[in-house]
């Protein structure tokens, strides 16, 4: 059974993306039954295509690691690559999708605050460099996952309800069994590389 319980108190969320979050976790549960390993602990390319398989079963239309333009490090000029994922809710207004940047990273219980900030700023940067006209919202996505629960009172835990507090949207995505926890937080970025 997946609980999804929203960590952020900030903005009103999409009734789509708890939707998605709860198929998120349907989809992890299905695939670690069938397998026995954690979807999640595969890649990041398979934590993304995990996503849109969850968003087609919510209802929402996706691309995948999709060609575009992306603003250049060095001089701010634009280059080809690539988008991790797009979304559209057919029911929604936002009738220019949402383009994610996604970073996932493994933690434990001994997980210092570093690791996780570099996961969280690493996305913040590439949603950055995508152009601001790229969808209705481009948005930093940093997952973390792990073997078993993370330990309450540990810097790990501190820094994940940081981290929550920090995103415009954030989730626990929780299960029976043997699946640890999954956080999903979400940043807009509403400026360019900068902002």
């Amino acid at each position: 059974m997946v609980l999804v319980r929203k960590l952020h108190q900030g903005d009103d969320e999409y009734a789509a993306w708890r939707r998605w979050m709860r198929e998120i976790g349907r989809a992890r549960e299905r695939y670690y039954f069938k397998t026995e390993v954690d979807p999640v602990a595969t890649s990041e390319p398979a934590t993304v295509g995990l996503m849109l398989s969850a968003a087609g079963a919510a209802g929402l239309i996706g691309l995948l690691e999709y060609p575009t333009r992306k603003r250049t490090a060095e001089g701010g000029d634009w280059c080809y690559g690539r988008c991790d994922l797009w979304l559209l809710s057919p029911r929604h207004e936002d009738d220019m999708g949402w383009a994610f940047e996604v970073k996932r990273r493994k933690i434990t219980s001994r997980s210092r605050q570093q690791l996780l900030a570099n996961s969280f700023r690493a996305a913040w940067r590439d949603a950055g460099t995508l152009d601001v006209s790229e969808g209705s919202k481009r948005l930093a996505c940093a997952i973390f996952y792990s073997d078993k629960e993370v330990d309450d009172g540990t810097e790990c835990a501190r820094t994940l309800k940081k981290l929550s507090t920090m995103s415009d949207w954030a989730w626990r995505i929780s299960h029976q069994g043997d699946l640890a926890p999954l956080y999903i937080f979400l940043k807009q970025r509403r400026r360019g590389r900068s902002g």
